[in-house]
């Protein structure tokens, strides 16, 4: 069977590091005999033509899961916005969010040019900025307002 990662496989993380690829029926059939067990049994996986004692498994993981799990065990990790950064360096995601901000309301403010804002697209701005500001305070850049 091909080991190639696809969308349709689960890795099985064991004790000592290994991974095992498996597909996701596979997966269903280790879930139902695992929920059955009283214990640590020892499953037979066919597709593989291996035996696993579920007492060895660290955890099963989606594509997406490893590859995160990856990401971290190198050194990485994922900001507030969802970027990955170098552990060792500052996520700056956040002047990022404030120069799209101030890229949006300039936009908006030249489409009204000279004329005064109706109530709905001053609303529009003032959920923009709130939003903005959250997420500011959230990530620690700003301190909310007391």
């Amino acid at each position: 069977m091909s080991q190639e990662l696809s969308i349709n496989k689960r890795c099985i993380c064991l004790r000592n590091g290994n991974e095992i690829w498996i597909s996701e029926t596979v997966y269903q059939r280790i879930k139902v005999a695992k929920a059955q067990a009283t214990g640590s049994i020892l499953l037979h996986i066919s597709e593989l033509d291996r035996d696993v004692n579920t007492a060895d498994i660290v955890e099963i993981c989606k594509v997406e899961q490893m590859s995160d799990k990856r990401r971290i065990e190198a050194g990485e990790r994922k900001c507030e916005y969802g970027k990955w950064h170098n552990r060792k360096f500052p996520c700056h995601c956040y002047q990022d969010e404030i120069e799209r901000l101030k890229r949006e309301t300039k936009l908006v403010e030249e489409s009204l040019g000279d004329r005064p804002r109706t109530k709905e697209e001053q609303e529009k701005i003032d959920v923009a900025l709130r939003t903005a500001r959250k997420n500011l305070e959230k990530s620690g850049v700003l301190t909310p307002k007391i």
